[in-house]
């Protein structure tokens, strides 16, 4: 292959700029990073050669961390991998100049400025030489949970074990001029659910409520306050009683890091963090903001003083486990760790608050949550892989429940069913009561297959197969090795799982 080089770095791009063009997903803003640099769930990188392996993870300033790539040919003659701190981001000034090119297209001048403050926080590295018998991918991984476990971030085992992790999503405001709020599951037609489920002996269940709010999905910032059309406030609290009397956890979805004008009015833009150049960082439109920190927590405060009126089991946060802000605004200047650290006090509040906390996006400080969604069923690979490992998912596994995808929105639902068993997630659907095509022109268009009365054999079906396999997903991930003919192999305490992807018959 051709020489190539990469550059990761720890959980979100070091300059935050709003991607809003062409997406239809959920997260509606993605935050993109510059010059093509990746992203990288956790900061560790190891190297495997012959019979020698070390793991090199940041010990301290972990979110300041990057991971530099490179093949035979990119300057010297052999591959190459290395960890680095950031101490000053680099970013662009705009000179603003008129000058066009032959076309008449505007020419941007710009000249590339280094930030003069570092972050105030220690950096340190480790590189943990492996013995022979642990020289390998899964003793990397093996390392670095030792290292998660003895500074606290996993403590200890999970309490749901093979729970079956369900979204119900109650409704959203469309986006045109009438702005018609569409009802897709009200609170009464989530209870009937949840309900029927448990009959049918579905009963481990984790649910969270999506669009539950006043407006429904997407008005942020958040009310806290129970939609009406659903159902309102005592329709929420009849909800929760029910789930409470018969052990299921029922968490509502909470966002506070996004801020769109409909809802933030004329000052929503008061709310966004600043770039470099003391810009707010916005989407082209200037319709969409990232909430900045300060305003955030005033927003979990006022979360946490409605706790009465809210009797939910926990609180799932939307985003902040893939978006890591930092703010240069002169009065409330934020540095990436202080972002990190707000949001492990998130967890930790919610717990003692509720009871239960959950967490959108797989960085590792994630792994403190009771339950990480939308943890991507693959294996971490790079340029320099020969084997696709799931190392995230031996970093967590037997201490958070974790999901892929929903199973009702695979391509594939046989092979997705695999790699949910390979890569050890919780099953996961997200469904409604009436037919989600009712939410085309809102802000939640990608849910085209969920209706509840299309799923629930499926649904119940899955719920009792991971039921019997509880232990399994109650126990840390070991090892996980790829054999020949297609066949893969994953060792948890006192289980093996070997699958077959369709190569080797009989297997």
């Amino acid at each position: 292959r051709a020489p190539t080089m990469a550059r990761w770095v720890a959980y979100s791009p070091l300059n935050a700029e709003l991607d809003v063009f062409d997406k239809l997903d959920k997260s509606t803003e993605a935050l993109e990073a510059d010059g093509g640099d990746l992203t990288a769930a956790f900061p560790l990188f190891g190297v495997r050669l012959e019979k020698g392996a070390f793991a090199a993870y940041a010990a301290e300033g972990e979110e300041e961390f990057l991971i530099n790539a490179a093949t035979a040919g990119m300057g010297v003659d052999f591959n190459r991998i290395g960890g680095e701190f950031s101490f000053h981001t680099v970013y662009e000034v705009d000179l603003g100049t008129m000058n066009k090119d032959s076309a008449g297209n505007p020419i941007r001048s710009v000249y590339q400025r280094a930030d003069s403050v570092v972050s105030p926080t220690d950096r340190s590295m480790v590189f943990d030489f492996l013995p022979e018998e642990e020289a390998d991918y899964s003793g990397m991984a093996a390392r670095y949970r030792r290292h998660l476990e003895e500074s606290g971030l996993l403590d200890g085992k999970t309490e749901k074990g093979g729970a079956l992790v369900l979204d119900l999503f109650i409704g959203a405001r469309e986006e045109t001029v009438s702005g018609r709020f569409v009802t897709a599951t009200t609170f009464q037609q989530a209870r009937a659910i949840i309900g029927e489920l448990i009959a049918a002996g579905a009963d481990n269940l984790v649910v969270n409520l999506r669009g539950w709010q006043k407006n429904g999905y997407g008005a942020n910032p958040m009310t806290f306050s129970a939609g009406s059309q659903a159902g309102g406030g005592a329709g929420l609290r009849e909800l929760a009683a029910f789930c409470r009397e018969r052990g299921v956890t029922l968490n509502l979805d909470v966002n506070l890091t996004d801020v769109t004008a409909a809802y933030g009015g004329l000052g929503a833009s008061g709310y966004g963090i600043r770039n470099a150049n003391n810009d707010t960082v916005s989407d082209y439109l200037k319709t969409r903001f990232l909430m900045n920190l300060e305003d955030a927590a005033a927003r979990w405060s006022k979360l946490l003083s409605r706790r009465e009126a809210l009797p939910v089991s926990g609180i799932v946060f939307e985003r902040i486990g893939s978006l890591v802000v930092r703010d240069y605004h002169s009065k409330r200047t934020a540095f990436r760790g202080d972002a990190v650290a707000q949001y492990r006090g998130y967890l930790d509040e919610a717990r003692e608050a509720f009871g239960f906390a959950g967490i959108q996006g797989a960085n590792i400080y994630g792994a403190a949550a009771d339950l990480v969604m939308e943890v991507e069923n693959g294996g971490a690979m790079c340029v320099l892989s020969d084997e696709d490992v799931p190392v995230y998912q031996m970093l967590i596994h037997g201490s958070a429940l974790y999901t892929g995808i929903p199973f009702n929105l695979a391509a594939d639902a046989a092979e997705q069913r695999l790699k949910n068993i390979e890569y050890g997630a919780n099953p996961y659907f997200e469904l409604t009561w009436e037919e989600p095509g009712l939410l085309t022109d809102t802000a939640y268009k990608t849910l085209f297959s969920g209706r509840y009365a299309a799923w629930k054999e499926t649904v119940v079906q899955t719920a009792k197969e991971y039921a019997a396999r509880e232990g399994l997903v109650s126990s840390p991930m070991r090892r996980h090795t790829v054999l020949e003919d297609g066949l893969t192999a994953v060792e948890y305490d006192g289980w093996t799982v070997v699958l077959n992807y369709g190569a080797a018959e009989g297997a």
